[in-house]
């Protein structure tokens, strides 16, 4: 566990930018299924942010529709917005769910490739324009980083690491999609991509649960602390977060992190893994 703070405020990150003290990327992580995220980039951003898209060069399949780059591509893709080794890199985004959809994922991926030093900015870029603070079109001229990636394979939980912990439930599986999603609706029993249901054992906390929409941001850490508690977790021992494919189990995990939980990963392949490859007694699904 890194002592870097998971996650700043728009006051924090002003602050920074005004002083110029700390080695730092503000990066605008902006990203649509159906638009381009770097349009809205180029229409309006943070000063000095620059663009990522966390799916660049990404090659998806069935099980891992928003997969991982490989890690060279990610060195290379992350070292052309001239980050280092030791830059500490604030995320935000302006998908909406207060900075925290693509902000957690992007904030997922770098500690994936080992990269400790990132923190997503509370409440995106919406909260920073409420709060008064300016934008710019203008692009920064950036100089190749020296960023290296090296892989910690304990923030990624693959399906075997799920399947084995069925048993002996070494694992708290922490479900964060909708609750209709995750119990789903009478009759809507059919295994496979897209389906409801969830992996036995798992305990259902949707994403959205954790925001406090009037004031754009994630909940305190005593709210996120009650959720966990009253979905029986025990934040002393290891969580698994899981969704559809790898985007709001994200943000779940900043949230355990957030409160101090020292063992947290993201079963990156879901549901729509799960329920394609696990036998239909292993896959709770809504009675027929």
């Amino acid at each position: 566990m890194s002592n870097m703070k998971p996650i700043v405020s728009t006051v924090w990150l002003h602050d920074q930018l005004q002083q110029q003290k700390l080695k730092m990327c503000v990066m605008d992580v902006s990203w649509y299924s159906d638009k381009d995220g770097h349009k809205d980039y180029l229409k309006q951003h943070i000063p000095g942010a620059v663009y990522f898209n966390f799916m660049h060069r990404v090659e998806t399949n069935l099980h891992f529709p928003r997969n991982l780059p490989e890690p060279a591509v990610f060195e290379e893709y992350v070292q052309s917005l001239g980050i280092d080794s030791d830059t500490h890199v604030i995320v935000y985004d302006n998908t909406g769910r207060c900075g925290y959809f693509a902000g957690s994922r992007t904030w997922w991926m770098f500690r994936h490739h080992g990269h400790q030093k990132i923190s997503v900015l509370d409440g995106g870029l919406q909260k920073w324009i409420a709060d008064g603070y300016e934008t710019t079109t203008d692009i920064p001229n950036v100089k190749p980083g020296n960023f290296t990636v090296k892989v910690d394979p304990t923030i990624r939980c693959t399906f075997d690491g799920v399947f084995s912990s069925l048993g002996d439930k070494t694992l708290q599986i922490c479900d964060s999609r909708p609750n209709s999603t995750f119990h789903g609706a009478v009759g809507d029993a059919t295994q496979g991509h897209g389906s409801s249901g969830h992996v036995p054992g798992a305990v259902s906390i949707p994403f959205e649960t954790l925001l406090d929409k009037d004031k754009q941001v994630l909940k305190s850490e005593e709210e996120l602390k009650a959720i966990f508690a009253s979905s029986g977790v025990d934040l002393l021992k290891p969580v698994v977060t899981m969704c559809n494919s790898g985007m709001s189990s994200c943000m779940l995990a900043l949230a355990a992190v957030t409160v101090g939980c020292p063992q947290v990963s993201v079963y990156h392949g879901g549901w729509t893994e799960w329920s394609n490859r696990a036998d239909p007694e292993h896959c709770e699904l809504p009675k027929p």
